[in-house]
């Protein structure tokens, strides 16, 4: 087989101001169900080297990529981190990424948004809208004792970085528990159920979400990898059926990116152990060149367009 680098032969370790800064945060003690998502980043990285950088729309992708490596969750004796250790290490080695760079992170379970939506929000002066792609809407107050749960991820991140209801939309969300339904109605959040997506096209989905969104500076979007119907994506520690398929995915992140100020962007809840054939690990792998594709140079430009 051809040796490419690193990101589909993008990725440029010498490079000062690159394009996308992608970031491993291989953290998984916060689940709730089933370990094995802190081995995403090393088995999408092995999996980018497969191919060539061109998007599934055989384009070519340009974009200047440098991976920063990972946030180790053990200190050098190879003991655990505690969860908190471990945060504020990935809020400093997220904030220390290049200022115009779009920041992708890969988890990891869906905690490490915790710390990736304060850096993106501390960056941006608080001006951001939450794109937040997932079965769950994650908006616990607390789970299992823990407010750093991955069930706890969205209602933590908003409320450390200061962000208000009216900033976050959930999309393809399909699995709820009375508390977090509650949340969602008294604070009117925006729900983008994976029915209503089913049930609409494109371009109606994107006017939508624009409506939402389209007043803020800077738009970070949160990819858990389990908002994907589970025939795409089994490798996942909480697989649910009902969800988007793959082609309908990427077709709506064209749109957003062409009318919206999408600025970074995270993958997680990909858990290699628990794949078939590595088709969670494939397809995580997929979003992050179809992602370069349209950070690329003779792309369009961000954030122009309309609804």
């Amino acid at each position: 087989m051809k040796q490419r680098r690193l990101w589909f032969d993008l990725a440029d370790d010498t490079l000062a101001e690159p394009r996308v800064a992608i970031l491993g945060l291989p953290f998984d003690r916060a689940v709730s169900l089933r370990e094995g998502a802190a081995l995403a980043p090393e088995r999408m990285r092995a999996i980018s080297r497969t191919a060539d950088p061109i998007s599934r729309r055989g384009l070519r992708v340009t974009a200047r990529v440098r991976d920063y490596g990972d946030v180790e969750a053990r200190d050098p004796s190879g003991y655990p981190l505690s969860q908190q250790t471990w945060l504020e290490a990935a809020r400093s080695r997220l904030s220390a990424l290049p200022a115009g760079a779009f920041p992708l992170a890969i988890g990891g379970d869906n905690s490490v948004s915790i710390p990736a939506i304060e850096s993106f929000a501390r960056r941006h002066g608080g001006d951001v809208g939450i794109l937040w792609f997932d079965a769950h809407p994650d908006l616990f107050e607390s789970y299992d004792g823990n407010r750093d749960s991955h069930a706890c991820a969205l209602r933590r991140a908003m409320s450390l970085a200061g962000l208000g209801a009216d900033q976050v939309v959930l999309l393809g969300t399909r699995s709820y528990a009375e508390e977090e339904l509650r949340f969602i109605e008294e604070q009117r959040i925006e729900l983008v159920t994976a029915a209503d997506w089913l049930a609409s096209t494109t371009d109606q989905l994107a006017s939508r979400i624009t409506q939402r969104l389209k007043g803020f500076s800077a738009i970070y979007w949160c990819v858990d990898i389990d908002g994907f119907d589970a025939s795409c994506a089994p490798g996942t520690g909480y697989p649910m059926p009902g969800g988007v398929p793959v082609e309908s995915f990427f077709q709506l992140q064209e749109r957003l990116f062409a009318q919206l100020p999408i600025r970074g962007m995270d993958i997680t809840e990909v858990a290699p152990p628990l794949d078939v054939n590595d088709m969670t690990s494939f397809l995580g792998a997929q979003i992050v060149l179809e992602t370069a594709r349209l950070l690329s140079e003779t792309a369009p430009a961000l954030g122009e367009g309309s609804a």
